[in-house]
């Protein structure tokens, strides 16, 4: 379906798992060669390994999967349907009526946005279902649905664990007003043993049975978007689709949205949520139609019913997904309860609004029809009825429609069962190498260190597929800093031994297959080297014998010139021009340092300008920022690492930026990296300002040491007893002449 690089990884996760895994509990497709649990592989573990055993016990059915996973999506929308329509029959909505609503709400569902690529969240059926059995146990309060709910919730978290959280707030909110209104039900013994069973158990069991089958303690604990991934008034009130956004523009209104937060209830829905609230202001809740529908008819909305705990419970969730309370004080906030900061979408909460409050809409129109056609105002009755269906036909249709724009067919060529290879996977024989790695390499998951996705992604896919080779790209949820800092060593320069090695137990090569450059994190390790068993056009295959260029890349000396120019402090140039600036951070240190000597701790949520004043240059020179920072720990690598030139004035920017030290990292070493990044200087009579922070309170401090802003093209040799140790604030083996002269400029 989804054409997009999240639509294929969400295609390749469950088909490698079931075509090539040797486990159940481990998806080995991608991170080689650490593997990774299937859940945070988005690999819909309980599907995938249902489809893995039919395969090896009964038929092969894995290069199917793809083809059934997108049957499971179309049958979910039937299903949520079903569904709710089983929820309007349970509150007495005639059958006709019910099935027309059921279907129109079903297509208008926000989860059907997940179709684009995040496969695994589009299960539309999903809440209605928890739902239904939610309102079948709160009738009578029967035990087997507590069961049923249980089993419901810890079954669909091995689909996607954003389920088992949004159960757990929509069923403990319908506790909470079950027990504000309807207290004398049941007993608290009872009450608290069936809460526990159907939100706790569940819960607790799928967290024992992760941990227990998973053995990565580093996962990052502080996912990016939890403050950003919310629901607001537009998600929910404003449709979604493309000609509504147009016209809306046409206005020059703002419609900025967080995708995450759909869940658009339908222009009745709208409409009754306004008039709703009027009434209850003006009558209260029990006074709301009591004008229009006599007693002797049926009853009116209470807040002793079922839907009405149900419709309470959905906008207290609307709440939650609009970032309540944890928008007041979020660093704060997230303290109480850390486990919900791994689901930063909070947004996605917001599907529960979304379907309770259409039922909820529909439900008061069918009650308004009922009333008027008892009357016999047959016309009206039916135009309430009829109009808001068609609204929401035309709403529903328009949003698929809309929806299938962005949709595109997934073109990895040649990936269909019994498909044709394409050319250069032919020239690959897989039982010759270790392991795949597409290039520029790509890795995405740690929410601290990595790099974007490539042009070589789509055909990575194909060849892991077809070969069996595990990739040692990434491209998944929540990925083992460790395990992050040592693959991405790989691509960055080679400075210190590789951390990744002990773990490669095959001494096979890497097979390499790269379409295309990019300027950072491609390193010397990756690079093109004969023999290549296939070069055509934009592809080329060839080993990578990681063991052995480890030894000889690490070894190799960069020559120095034979002529210095010595400048205080100990350090060198290869020109008499001056070094424009280098702080060791030894007089104002408070703590250990790279290597050697003083590091300077910072504290986050101030301004820590490192530099600030003017730099001797020409006017369109550019000039390289370098800073050793001590960065291997959750959220510390997302440190912004800002520079600002002022104007003669010394009061506005004349440029300003400041991207994330992640963005800028040249090597690694130990708990380390070296980050640079090149800024161009546009007058040398211009103030100039590093400055590093986040303006957060969390992470506390980073220690940095080693600032050195140099000329590009130019550069710096730091002396030991006259002789260089060091280059451009790297320490690497160097090539000196013995006919080395040291002067003074």
């Amino acid at each position: 379906m989804g054409g997009s690089k999240d639509g294929i990884k969400n295609y390749f996760a469950p088909w490698y798992h079931v075509k090539h895994d040797h486990s159940y509990t481990w998806f080995e497709g991608m991170n080689y060669p650490y593997g990774e649990n299937p859940v945070f592989a988005d690999a819909q573990p309980l599907i995938s390994n249902v489809l893995r055993f039919i395969s090896r016990n009964i038929v092969d059915i894995a290069d199917y999967t793809v083809g059934i996973l997108n049957l499971l999506l179309v049958l979910s929308v039937l299903l949520a349907a079903f569904f709710l329509f089983l929820i309007f029959r349970r509150i007495q909505v005639e059958a006709i009526f019910a099935a027309i609503a059921a279907s129109l709400i079903a297509l208008l569902s926000p989860q059907i946005l997940k179709f684009t690529g995040h496969y695994a969240l589009g299960y539309t059926f999903y809440v209605p279902l928890i739902w239904y059995l939610a309102l079948r146990y709160f009738e009578n309060y029967q035990f087997k649905f507590s069961l049923w709910i249980a089993g419901t919730i810890f079954l669909a978290a091995w689909v996607h664990p954003y389920y088992l959280m949004i159960s757990a707030v929509f069923l403990s909110a319908m506790w909470l007003f079950q027990t504000l209104f309807r207290y004398r039900d049941l007993s608290w013994g009872h009450r608290i043993r069936d809460f526990l069973l159907q939100i706790i158990l569940p819960g607790f069991a799928f967290i024992l049975i992760l941990k227990l089958t998973d053995p990565v303690t580093d996962r990052p604990y502080n996912p990016y978007g939890f403050e950003e991934f919310t629901a607001s008034w537009r998600t929910v009130f404003l449709p979604y689709s493309i000609p509504f956004l147009i016209w809306f523009k046409r206005f020059h209104i703002e419609m900025e949205q967080s995708w995450e937060g759909v869940a658009y209830v339908g222009a009745s829905g709208v409409a009754m949520f306004a008039f709703f609230w009027f009434r209850i202001v003006r009558r209260g809740v029990k006074g709301i139609f009591k004008k229009w529908i006599p007693r002797r008819h049926f009853a009116w909305i209470s807040l002793q019913s079922n839907l009405a705990i149900s419709v309470a419970a959905g906008l207290l969730v609307l709440v939650f997904a609009s970032g309540f309370p944890f928008s007041i004080q979020p660093e704060l906030m997230t303290d109480f309860f850390p486990p919900i900061k791994q689901f930063r979408s909070l947004g996605r909460f917001a599907w529960v609004f979304y379907y309770t409050w259409s039922v909820f809409t529909f439900y008061l129109i069918y009650l308004a029809f009922r009333a008027h056609r008892i009357k016999g105002r047959k016309i009206l009755a039916y135009t309430f009825v009829l109009l808001p269906l068609l609204f929401l036909f035309a709403e529903s249709f328009d949003y698929n429609r809309s929806l299938a724009r962005r949709i595109k067919l997934v073109k990895v060529p040649n990936v269909a069962h019994n498909g044709q290879n394409s050319p250069w996977i032919s020239s690959i024989k897989p039982d010759r190498y270790a392991a795949l790695i597409a290039l520029p390499y790509f890795h995405v998951g740690s929410e601290n260190f990595g790099t974007q996705g490539s042009a070589s992604l789509p055909q990575a896919f194909e060849a892991s597929i077809k070969t069996g080779l595990p990739l040692m790209n990434v491209m998944m949820s929540r990925t083992s800093l460790g395990q992050t800092w040592a693959s991405l060593q790989v691509a960055s320069e080679p400075y210190s031994p590789l951390e990744i090695l002990p773990a490669m137990s095959d001494d096979r090569p890497v097979l390499g297959l790269r379409i295309g450059q990019r300027p950072t994190l491609d390193g010397a390790y990756l690079r093109p080297r004969p023999p290549f068993i296939y070069q055509k056009g934009k592809i080329k295959l060839y080993p990578i014998f990681l063991k052995k260029l480890a030894s000889t890349l690490l070894q190799q000396k960069t020559k120095v010139a034979d002529t210095l120019f010595q400048h205080k402090n100990g350090y060198a140039t290869a020109s008499p021009e001056p070094v424009l600036f280098i702080e060791d951070f030894e007089a104002t240190g408070d703590t250990d340092g790279y290597l050697k000597g003083k590091g300077k701790t910072l504290f986050l949520h101030e301004n820590n300008t490192l530099f600030s004043g003017k730099l001797k240059v020409n006017p369109g020179d550019t000039v390289i920022l370098s800073l050793w920072v001590k960065i291997r720990a959750d959220r510390l690598a997302i440190t912004m690492f800002g520079f600002e030139e002022k104007d003669d004035a010394d009061k506005d920017n004349v440029s300003w930026s400041y991207p994330s030290l992640n963005r800028s990292i040249k090597a690694f070493d130990g708990s380390w990296a070296l980050c640079e990044r090149e800024v161009i200087i546009t007058s040398a009579t211009h103030r100039c300002l590093v400055n590093v922070t986040r303006w957060k309170k969390r992470p506390k401090s980073l220690v940095v040491d080693k600032l050195m802003i140099r000329r590009k093209g130019r550069a710096i040799y730091f002396l030991e007893n006259g002789r260089p140790i060091s280059i451009n604030n790297r320490h690497i083996p160097l090539l000196i002449s013995d006919s080395l002269f040291v002067q003074t400029p």
